[in-house]
């Protein structure tokens, strides 16, 4: 979108030069060489080589008037064209600051369920290991396998969204 904008301020500036050339002055040189051919019997002679060189000046006055408001035109398309181009350049840095900052949301997130489910499988391991031992009921043991069941998926879900997001 940048280089479109970029290329769209070239494009108006190369229009301002074309447009604005034919009213500017403008110098020519022009040469002729050869020979006349009077009623003569000997072509060759140096009275008969002919040569002109003309040097013309063209100064446009009338078109000066027009050539006032095609500037003004041309500077209004410029500043227009100037000023999409700023905006589109903080509409692109105020969407990237946005999805950063949601990526680092979502990094904080993952790491919160990364430890949670780490948390929850160390639990689980006690659990495990006071069942054996009798200190803890079937309801318990299903109680924190159920929930360290709901933290692995709501870490999967968070790495699957972070890894979206990345």
């Amino acid at each position: 979108e940048i280089l479109i904008s970029q290329e769209d301020l070239k494009k108006i500036n190369d229009e301002k030069s074309l447009s604005l050339a034919e009213d500017l002055p403008s110098l020519t040189l022009k040469g002729q060489m050869g020979y006349k051919s009077p009623d003569r019997p000997r072509w060759f002679d140096t009275t008969s080589q002919n040569s002109s060189i003309t040097l013309d000046l063209t100064i446009p006055l009338f078109s000066g008037l027009s050539s006032v408001a095609k500037r003004r035109d041309f500077e209004q398309k410029k500043f227009s064209s100037t000023k999409q181009l700023e905006i589109k350049k903080l509409s692109i840095e105020a969407e990237l600051r946005s999805k950063i900052k949601d990526l680092e949301a979502s990094f904080n997130r993952l790491q919160v369920a990364k430890q949670a489910s780490l948390d929850s499988k160390a639990a689980l391991d006690l659990a495990n290991r006071d069942f054996a031992r009798s200190l803890i009921s079937t309801q318990d043991l299903i109680a924190i396998q159920r929930t360290r069941y709901e933290v692995q998926k709501l870490y999967i879900q968070t790495q699957f969204s972070y890894l979206k997001s990345l």
